[in-house]
C-alpha cells in the first residue's frame, strides 16, 4: 500500500523539528550549561512527533484531507504543542520557562508540518531555513533570540524587520514561512535509558545541581 501523506511528511519533519529544537535559545542554554542529556532533545522531538501523528492519524480517520489549508484540520493545536514543549523542558532539563518562547516555537512547528505534508516529505524553504538557521546557531551557541514568527512584532504575520542574522525572520504572511531552520543531526531515534550525568561545572568553577526527573 502506498505512504499516506503524513507518512511521507514524518521522516523531513523530524530532522525539522531537531533543527528547530537545535536553535531555541532556551535549548540551547540548557545546552551548553550541561543540563539534561545527549538524548534529551531527541526525546523531546518525539514527543513533538507523537503528537503529530497521532492527530494526522486521527484526521485521515475522520475524513480531513491533508491537502487542507487550514493548520487547525491538519496539526495540533498550539496549546497543545506547548504544553508536551513545556513538560519536555520540565523532564529532561528541570527546566521551567518563562518567556513565553514556546508559542512560537509551536506555530513554527505547525507551520512546518503543513510543508512537510504540502511537499509529500520533500520539504521546502522553511525547512531549508530552519536548517540554516539550526546551523548557525550551533556554530555561534551563545546568540539567543528565538523570533521564529512574530517576536519583536504587532499582530501575527505581520513581516519582521529582524534579518537572518538572527537566526529566524518573518519571510511573508501570505505562506506562513518562518526561517528558522535546523542543523546536520539524525532524526529521532527510540528512546535510551538515560545514564546518570557527571557534576556540572559552570565557568566560575561552581557545581551546579540539577535534578532529575523521569519522563511522562
Amino acid at each position: 500500500a502506498s505512504q499516506s501523506p503524513a507518512e511521507l511528511a514524518i521522516p523531513i519533519f523530524a530532522k525539522a523539528t531537531l533543527n528547530v529544537l537545535t536553535f531555541w535559545p532556551a535549548l540551547r542554554l540548557a545546552s551548553t550549561q550541561g543540563w539534561g542529556r545527549p538524548e534529551s532533545k531527541t526525546h523531546i522531538a518525539e514527543d513533538i512527533l507523537d503528537l503529530f501523528l497521532s492527530f494526522a492519524e486521527q484526521s485521515a480517520a475522520d475524513g480531513v484531507p491533508s491537502t487542507s489549508t487550514s493548520l487547525n484540520q491538519i496539526s495540533p493545536p498550539d496549546d497543545e504543542i506547548e504544553l508536551v514543549l513545556l513538560h519536555a523542558l520540565e523532564s529532561e532539563y528541570a527546566l521551567s520557562l518563562e518567556d513565553g518562547s514556546e508559542k512560537l516555537v509551536a506555530r513554527d512547528l505547525r507551520r512546518l508540518w503543513k510543508e512537510c505534508l504540502d511537499t509529500l516529505g520533500q520539504g521546502g524553504d522553511m525547512c531549508k531555513k530552519f536548517a540554516d538557521a539550526a546551523a548557525k546557531a550551533k556554530a555561534e551557541d551563545g546568540e539567543s533570540g528565538y523570533q521564529g514568527g512574530s517576536r519583536g512584532q504587532g499582530a501575527e504575520g505581520e513581516d519582521s524587520d529582524s534579518d537572518s542574522e538572527s537566526g529566524s525572520e518573518e519571510e511573508g504572511d501570505e505562506d506562513g514561512d518562518v526561517a528558522m531552520d535546523g542543523v546536520e543531526e539524525s532524526a529521532p531515534e527510540p528512546r535510551q535509558a538515560k545514564a546518570k550525568e557527571e557534576p556540572v561545572i559552570d565557568e566560575d568553577g561552581f557545581q551546579m545541581v540539577q535534578k532529575k526527573k523521569g519522563r511522562r
